[in-house]
C-alpha cells in the first residue's frame, strides 16, 4: 500500500519537474483557458437589427419601426437610414459581408465603411446589399465578398448604413448583418 502512494508521489513531482522544465526553456508560455479553443480558421460576427440607429436628421414621421418580437428593423414612410457600428479584433481580415432581408421591391442597400479618425474622412469597404435583385417580400442573405480588408481600430472607426430609397413599407425588414473574418 506504501509503495503505491510513494509511486503516485514520485511519479506527479517528476511531472511537475518536466513541466516546469519545459516551461523555463520556452521563449513564450501560451495559457490557453480550460473550454477555449484556438480560433483559426473563419469567424463571424453578427450584427442584430436591434443594434442599428436611426440618423439624427430623420423626423418622427419618417422613423423606421423597430419590432423586436419578430427580430427586424421594419421600414415606413420615405428615405429612411440607419446605422450600426461594428467592433472586430485589431488585425482581423474581412472576407465577406451579408445582410439578411425581406424586402418589398424598394431599392435598399447596406453600406461597410471605415471613418478616418485624424480627419473623419469616410471610405466604402462594401456595399453588401442592393435589393433591387429581390422580389417583393422575398428573404434572402445578399453576400458581398470584400477583398481582404484588414481592420485598424488604432487609425480607423466601422460602421454599417442600412438606406432605402422610395417609399418604404413595413415589408421591408432588415434581420440582421454577419461578417466573416479571419484572425493573423
Amino acid at each position: 500500500m506504501y509503495r503505491r502512494i510513494i509511486s503516485a508521489f514520485l511519479g506527479g513531482v517528476y511531472c511537475l519537474l518536466i513541466v516546469s522544465a519545459s516551461c523555463l526553456a520556452a521563449d513564450k508560455v501560451v495559457v490557453i483557458p480550460m473550454g477555449s479553443r484556438l480560433f483559426q480558421g473563419d469567424q463571424y460576427h453578427t450584427i442584430s437589427s436591434a443594434a442599428f440607429t436611426l440618423d439624427s436628421d430623420t423626423t418622427a414621421y419618417s422613423r423606421p419601426v423597430m419590432i423586436y418580437s419578430s427580430g427586424y428593423l421594419a421600414l415606413k414612410n420615405g428615405l429612411t437610414a440607419a446605422t450600426a457600428s461594428v467592433t472586430l479584433p485589431d488585425g482581423a481580415i474581412i472576407s465577406q459581408l451579408s445582410t439578411y432581408i425581406e424586402e418589398s421591391g424598394i431599392n435598399c442597400k447596406m453600406t461597410f465603411a471605415k471613418h478616418a479618425l485624424s480627419d473623419h474622412q469616410i471610405h466604402v469597404i462594401s456595399i453588401a446589399a442592393d435589393s433591387a435583385s429581390l422580389s417583393s417580400g422575398q428573404y434572402a442573405p445578399i453576400h458581398a465578398d470584400i477583398a481582404n480588408e484588414q481592420i485598424d481600430n488604432q487609425n480607423y472607426q466601422y460602421h454599417l448604413s442600412w438606406e432605402c430609397t422610395g417609399l418604404g413599407t413595413p415589408a421591408d425588414h432588415l434581420f440582421a448583418v454577419r461578417i466573416k473574418y479571419r484572425l493573423q
